[in-house]
């Protein structure tokens, strides 16, 4: 359940593409297929490879796919009885020795006996010596049948051009019933030649386990809630002809919770912005699209307003309630405001286009989005604009193409989380940070200008913190830097190729590149009694889950205004093994727990808010009970995904958002919590995944997980103002955080028997008692990127840490990491506001 890049060469991708030869055994897993089923889109793998000839003319194979093996040292490609494997094979055909090569493509299978092969009288060509890129997605089409879409991109010698498709193969099913227990995902190169001879090249190995959420297109049942503005009085047309700025914006301004526009081309002439039927600045809306690449919001051509590259426009516009600004809708108030699946085009010849100007506040999230210019110039101010105090968020699976600036982070004092964020033809930077700390992990950057221009200070005169966790910046200008940066940075894991050798540049020094594994700027602090590595611990990707067959989906009906707990739990006992459980958009009252039987596989609450009922029985403050218990789900489920969801029990301290008894992953994606008994803790042991998950109660929100494996990202705690409870707890898991914010007093996380991993956090202190531990470290391994903000000496209380980290240990002198010995944000000691870009214990 998870998706992972594999590096070849020992990862020094100095080049596009990294040569191999022979074949390789990639990486094993536990019954790829089981819980599949033909609702599901199956899984992707893609590759790149170099189309080349040996002597005689052939190339051999290029095979990606699955493999049963008897045992781990099987070599995998071995037709040997115990043996199974499916593999999408593109075999070459023979022919002269130095011509562009002729292929066929097909879906092939070994049961442990016989071949099964899908005919296929699909011959292509190659060109020699350009690099291609082969993606196949295996479907489960029956209940022992697969099929197979098998694509071909080609990308030009570099293997950086613009990729042009080869062919597209769509097999017919084949019969395995062996590969439901394939337990090893592999590529195969075969030369034609001993292992280790000829030129043939495996890089950027890509494997998706599970619907991709890319892939599958978001449809939902008519009466979830949701306002689709195709539908009347709003009539959207969708043609890419008709107008639709007047039908989307009054959509928008009618209705809170999720806009849906379903797949087509909306032309607009003027900004869409989140206001409500009064024209006030407004929040709690998702602007929904059914699929990134078929739902498209377009910019007219040349467009009033948005021409002037000095006065800059935006296509989408979100904003705050209770604004800070009745121009701008700044605020800090901006809940729950998403934008989904859906392209953002700026048309042609609009200079001051910006795609999406975004403002989110706790929790609000960019998934799945393309914006780009349709400009033949990339013409356009800004892909993605966040300067009005954004954060925290998540912006996941965004794409920019085009514009002076992709993505211009300059202004606000909060961070933003981002993953897998692809940037390309931008003609000044890729992204420009100022002011903002901004987390982002999977970065890839195709740009001759800097990938990163990262500047301290000019908005509000805070510097900008940057964390860069894995990223390949290629195509640079060899005059060039990757990174230019007078912030404060942490780069692990980053490539580049193009630039100066020595890609990045920090306050005026270069550092030692193009590769940079583990780099801190202000250098990495120890305590410990020695000095430590950084935790290396394994990041998997958050499950994620979408059945596009409506059928399977189950409603828990509409809310009755006083008590919904029967039917919700009436809705769940009654489901089908498999159901997706939605929650039609709307306000539901429980009085007791509900919980989440082994039947269920996905939860959509379609934004929904569950509120405490009048005659409820959450009345236990040393003992609260579960708002939602989650249990372990029947064996033909994997994992248990729960999503869109506002749990606002407000001031009942007798009422814990989630308790997780499962001993299966769970995914808690796109949630809000009011809950003072607590937003998480588990009694199962099974993985834990949280994205874009805040817990926000002011007075006990706190997030607790015992003995698990725990992988977080966008995680914003504000536990409120007890000093005893930290709150975040890791006993005994081990903890990986990407983008962690804080608000109000107490221990920000504490670590007993586990380790924590903490990749770019942002502290806000409102008040504190100065000898609490920011973190503790008690028998445990830690490693802390953090910054903070509002940490005022001069108020009473201080809002200051004496210590930052303590460290204790049995047997071990207790250490601590003292004020004095962090560094000032500003650059002094003296400085109130403090950070680490890298701190280490043991």
């Amino acid at each position: 359940s998870t998706t992972f890049s594999y590096q070849t060469a020992g990862g020094l991708d100095n080049s596009p593409h990294v040569y191999v030869a022979g074949n390789f055994d990639i990486l094993r897993y536990n019954t790829p297929f089981a819980g599949f089923s033909t609702a599901d889109t199956g899984y992707t793998i893609s590759t790149f490879f170099k189309a080349d000839s040996t002597t005689n003319g052939l190339n051999g194979n290029y095979s990606i796919g699955t493999a049963l093996l008897p045992d781990a040292n099987s070599v995998m490609g071995q037709n040997t009885t115990g043996t199974a494997y499916l593999t999408a094979q593109v075999s070459a055909q023979a022919t002269p020795a130095g011509t562009p090569t002729q292929y066929v493509v097909n879906l092939r299978s070994w049961n442990g006996s016989s071949y099964i092969i899908t005919s296929s009288s699909n011959v292509f060509t190659l060109t020699k010596g350009n690099w291609c890129k082969l993606t196949t997605t295996y479907k489960l089409t029956g209940s022992d049948t697969f099929s197979a879409t098998i694509t071909i991109d080609d990308f030009g010698a570099d293997g950086t051009s613009s990729p042009t498709r080869v062919i597209t193969y769509n097999s017919t099913s084949l019969s395995n019933s062996s590969i439901l227990n394939a337990d090893q995902l592999w590529v195969s190169l075969k030369t034609g030649a001993p292992v280790g001879c000829g030129t043939n090249a495996l890089d950027d190995l890509t494997i998706s386990l599970y619907p991709d959420p890319a892939i599958a297109e978001r449809q939902f049942p008519s009466d979830a809630g949701f306002t689709d503005v195709t539908l009347p009085p709003y009539n959207a047309a969708g043609d890419g002809v008709t107008d639709d700025t007047a039908a989307i914006q009054q959509a928008i301004n009618d209705h809170t919770g999720v806009i849906y526009l379903p797949n087509g081309t909306y032309k607009v002439s003027d900004r869409l912005v989140f206001k409500d039927t009064s024209g006030n600045w407004a929040c709690f809306r998702m602007i929904q699209g059914q699929s990134r690449d078929k739902t498209i919001i377009k910019l007219a051509d040349q467009c009033v307003g948005f021409m002037d590259a000095n006065a800059p426009k935006a296509v989408l516009y979100t904003a705050s309630q209770n604004t800070w600004n009745p121009e701008t809708g700044s605020g800090d108030q901006a809940f729950m405001n998403s934008i989904c699946n859906l392209t953002v085009d700026a048309g042609c010849g609009n200079a001051g286009a910006i795609g999406i100007d975004y403002l989110a506040s706790n929790q609000g999230t960019i998934r799945d989005v393309l914006i780009h210019s349709s400009d033949p110039a990339g013409l356009g101010k800004f892909g993605l604009s966040t300067t009005r105090s954004v954060g925290p968020c998540l912006i996941k699976n965004l794409e920019i193409r085009g514009f002076d600036i992709g993505w211009n982070a300059s202004g606000g004092t909060l961070n933003i989380t981002a993953e897998n964020i692809t940037l390309s033809d931008q003609a000044i930077y890729g992204i420009l940070n100022d002011n903002m700390e901004l987390v982002i992990a999977n970065l890839v950057s195709d740009n001759t200008v800097p990938a990163i221009h990262d500047q301290s200070g000019s908005i509000y005169g805070n510097p900008s913190v940057l964390v860069l966790n894995h990223a390949q910046l290629r195509g640079g200008a060899s005059g060039n830097y990757a990174i230019e940066s007078t912030g404060n940075i942490y780069l692990r894991d980053v490539f580049t190729s193009g630039y100066y050798v020595n890609a990045v540049r920090h306050k005026g020094v270069d550092l030692i590149g193009p590769y940079y594994a583990d780099v801190a700027k202000p250098d990495a602090k120890y305590l410990s009694d020695a000095p430590v590595d950084t935790l290396n611990l394994p990041e998997e990707i958050t499950p994620q889950l979408w059945d596009t067959d409506l059928s399977h989906w189950v409603s828990v009906g509409q809310p009755n205004g006083t008590d919904d707990t029967s039917s919700i739990q009436s809705a769940i006992n009654n489901a089908p093994l498999g159901s997706t459980l939605y929650f039609p958009y709307g306000t539901y009252k429980v009085s007791d727990t509900i919980t989440i039987g082994s039947h269920i596989r996905h939860v959509v609450g379609m934004m929904s808010t569950i509120r405490v009922a009048s005659n409820h029985t959450f009345t236990s403050s040393s003992n609260p009970k579960p708002v939602f218990l989650i249990q372990t789900p029947s064996d033909s489920i994997n994992a248990t995904v729960l999503e869109n969801l506002f749990v606002r029990m407000a001031g009942i301290t007798g009422a814990t958002a989630f308790v997780d008894a499962s001993s299966k992953p769970l995914t808690l994606r796109n949630i809000m919590i009011y809950c003072y008994g607590g937003a998480y803790n588990n009694t199962g042991t099974g993985k834990l995944f949280l994205e874009d998950f805040a817990a926000h109660g002011q007075n006990g929100d706190r997030v607790i997980c015992n003995n698990q494996l725990v992988w977080a990202r966008q995680l914003n705690v504000e536990a409120g103002y007890s000093t005893t409870k930290p709150m975040v707890e890791n006993n005994g898991s081990v903890m990986w955080i990407l983008g962690f914010k804080t608000e109000r007093t107490a221990t920000f996380l504490a670590t007993t028997n586990g380790m924590s991993q903490v990749l770019g956090a942002y502290h806000l202190v409102n008040s504190v008692d100065p000898g609490v531990p920011a973190y503790t470290c008690a028998n445990s391994q830690v490693s802390l990127t953090f910054a903070t903000n509002g940490n005022n000496p001069s108020l009473n209380p201080p809002q200051i840490f004496d210590n930052y980290l303590s460290r204790t240990g049995t047997g071990l002198q207790t250490l601590y990491l003292p004020r004095s010995e962090t560094y000032g944000r500003y650059g002094s000691s003296s400085n109130y506001q403090r950070e680490m870009m890298l701190v280490n214990s043991q």
